[in-house]
């Protein structure tokens, strides 16, 4: 009886792995036709793909001319990865803004407090902007104030020199 058990197990093993390259080989067989639209708008079909439709977007079709899949070709490659690139960088600036909202949340515990620091570096950014030409700085004495500069005359002992403060835009992102 136990044998006859392994025989019908091997003889329903084998038919299935029968099935399934039969199987197999009729999914090939259906993907046997190629399609292709060239620069000129011309159609071409073969069932290799066709010279014409080397670097452009083929579409391998069953044997009743329904699209299987697309073979991409070079010009949706390039656009396929500037999607991506362009998806890739609006994804990295969200998770930069969430990664600052966070830091602001776990950093503040209300948003008066938020509120209330601004308010005073604000106060404190205006009091720096209160010097004028001719104020001494300790060693500093204030002598030309520019739209982005601030000249000095530094008194070092008992000698004169001039030096300069520039500023730069800190509104843009460094790298």
């Amino acid at each position: 009886m136990r044998g006859i058990r392994i025989i019908a197990t091997t003889i329903v093993l084998v038919a299935l792995a029968d099935a399934t390259t039969a199987a197999a080989q009729n999914r090939a067989s259906r993907e046997a036709f190629f399609r292709c639209k060239d620069r000129n708008g011309q159609t071409h079909y073969g069932d290799s793909m066709p010279p014409q439709c080397a670097g452009m977007d083929t579409e391998v079709l069953n044997d009743r001319g329904m699209q299987v899949r697309l073979i991409e070709g070079e010009g949706t490659r390039l656009k396929r990865l500037e999607r991506e690139a362009a998806e890739a960088k609006v994804r990295k600036e969200k998770e930069r803004r969430e990664l600052r909202d966070r830091t602001l949340i776990e950093t503040y515990l209300t948003v008066e407090d938020i509120e209330r620091l601004r308010g005073q570096r604000l106060e404190m950014l205006n009091a720096q902007y209160r010097v004028t030409n001719g104020t001494t700085l300790g060693r500093m004495r204030v002598n030309q104030i520019r739209p982005r500069a601030v000249i000095f005359t530094i008194d070092e002992f008992g000698l004169n020199r001039q030096d300069s403060l520039v500023w730069t835009d800190t509104t843009k992102v460094r790298n």
